[in-house]
């Protein structure tokens, strides 16, 4: 055996006596379940057909799993042609897109930071909604920069009566 092929083999030798693989493994598993714990809905009926009306939406973000979910998101579809009446600390607003089961005109984002483990923020807003559109679809979307196990709950979707 060369002498530089035997330097190499006790260099490997010396990493994994030295716990490098179990911690290449530990940083493998680091997940954070990011989940809609909330998503709330309520309409605000007005006596006039003409006059838009009033739609207040609250949800919560929960962070499950073993790890903290790291630069947390949430995103809310809203219906075509609503106005944000007004947007929390946090957040931002944006129009055009389409979903999988439709076309939403207008969504806000919300930067929730760092969410500990079994941390939540909730999100508070009003949006006014033209009578033509109601009931309409309301869709609520949770993400963050650590890999999530369970993505099945990170949507929700409310539809007004």
């Amino acid at each position: 055996m060369s002498p530089s092929r035997l330097v190499l083999l006790s260099a490997i030798g010396t990493l994994a006596a030295s716990g490098l693989p179990q911690l290449a493994r530990a940083q493998a598993r680091v997940q954070a379940d990011v989940q809609i714990q909330a998503f709330n809905v309520q309409l605000s009926r007005t006596r006039s057909s003409r006059v838009p009306a009033s739609v207040t939406i609250d949800l919560t973000v929960f962070s499950n799993n073993d790890d903290d979910a790291n630069g947390a998101r949430v995103q809310v579809f809203l219906p075509p042609e609503s106005g944000i009446l007004s947007v929390p600390a946090g957040c931002k607003t944006s129009t055009g897109g389409t979903g999988a089961n439709g076309t939403y005109h207008a969504f806000l984002i919300c930067d929730l930071g760092d969410l500990p483990v079994n941390g939540s923020r909730n999100v508070q807003f009003a949006v006014s909604v033209p009578p033509s559109y109601i009931p309409k679809r309301y869709g609520v979307f949770a993400y963050s920069e650590t890999p999530d196990p369970f993505t099945g709950n990170n949507f929700a979707e409310r539809t007004l009566p």
